[in-house]
């Protein structure tokens, strides 16, 4: 486990410069669960910005419970919407008004002509990016996400 972390931290130290200026920006997060939760605690720690919106296509109890505790240990009060398609999505986002969105090249689609400054395609479900065995969760799950952020 330290092995991991020290990992994490090292990668983060040495890109941190390129993402200063998202600090505490209001972000949106639109993906399925085995992405979407991991990004919470991902935005938030790790490039210290406010996820104002969480927004999962699946409504399954575990994920539920499992975004509960994951918002409720970091402090966090966003909308979520569960079972959220691209209508959903859109009205969430002009109401919310986030600045940038973790999606796929859905959620791209339905940011046009809002608000939002940046969409990263974390999931390129148009382009068809492949995602096999690749982890979300846990140290190299961060390190995973940051480097699809990284891409983008």
């Amino acid at each position: 486990m330290l092995e991991g972390e020290r990992m994490v931290m090292a990668t983060c130290r040495r890109k941190w410069p390129m993402a200063r200026f998202l600090y505490r920006t209001p972000t949106g997060i639109v993906a399925d669960a085995t992405v979407g939760i991991p990004l919470v605690r991902f935005v938030t720690e790790e490039m210290e910005m406010t996820p104002e919106l969480v927004a999962l296509y699946t409504s399954q109890k575990p994920n539920l419970e499992l975004l509960e505790r994951e918002l409720q240990s970091l402090g966090l009060n966003p909308k979520i919407i569960y079972g959220t398609d691209v209508y959903k999505t859109r009205k969430s986002i002009r109401e919310g008004r986030p600045r940038v969105v973790f999606g796929s090249t859905i959620e791209r689609h339905a940011s046009e002509e809002l608000s939002v400054a940046y969409v990263v395609e974390i999931i390129r479900t148009i382009c068809q990016f492949r995602m096999i065995n690749r982890e979300y969760f846990g140290y190299t799950g961060i390190l995973n996400l940051f480097e699809c952020i990284q891409n983008e």
